[in-house]
């Protein structure tokens, strides 16, 4: 792509695993946690999950490859005076945590009734979803089909704008005479 001079976006997941042994997955704030992710650690050259949340939108970006690269970070949840910072592994856990309020709503289904506590709902949320009961295409079809109002996980969000904005950059307005 970069021969052919397009530029290009790489969505893809943290894919967090936990340091010792064979690299089970494990909940992305775990410390010392590491990525699985091939691309992830041949286009950025980072291994570890605490290096790539720190990453900025510049150091994601290659310029010289015309390449923006997107993953999951901490997505804040607010439930009334409570929140809680949450760091999805997959695109699932991202469009839950983003969405929370609709599921604790039920007005989206994740499958299974979740707890309280912001905490409790955080691990529960990624229990399941790691599950081997959780279906990945049935959740992003109902999803689909759903007629609320939901919001796109905000790393993909933000590699459409900076995508958006190569294809199409802002034109300057003509200065009034």
């Amino acid at each position: 792509l970069a021969f052919l001079n397009n530029p290009y976006l790489v969505i893809t997941d943290i894919d967090s695993v936990h340091p010792d042994g064979r690299h089970p997955a494990c909940r992305a704030d775990t410390e010392g946690a590491l990525t699985s992710n091939a691309s992830l650690k041949q286009l950025l050259n980072v291994e570890s999950i605490a290096d790539l949340v720190g990453l900025s939108a510049q150091q994601k970006h290659d310029a010289n490859r015309d390449r923006y690269i997107t993953y999951q970070g901490d997505i804040e949840v607010n439930e009334g005076e409570t929140s809680c910072a949450m760091r999805p592994r997959t695109l699932e856990e991202a469009f839950v945590y983003e969405n929370f309020l609709h599921f604790r709503a039920n007005s989206l289904s994740l499958g299974i009734e979740l707890p309280d506590s912001l905490d409790e709902a955080y691990s529960a949320i990624y229990e399941h979803i790691r599950s081997n009961n959780f279906k990945k295409t049935d959740f992003a079809m109902t999803v689909l089909a759903s007629p609320v109002d939901w919001i796109v996980p905000s790393y993909i969000n933000d590699g459409l704008s900076w995508l958006e904005n190569r294809l199409h950059p802002p034109q300057a307005l003509p200065e009034d005479n």
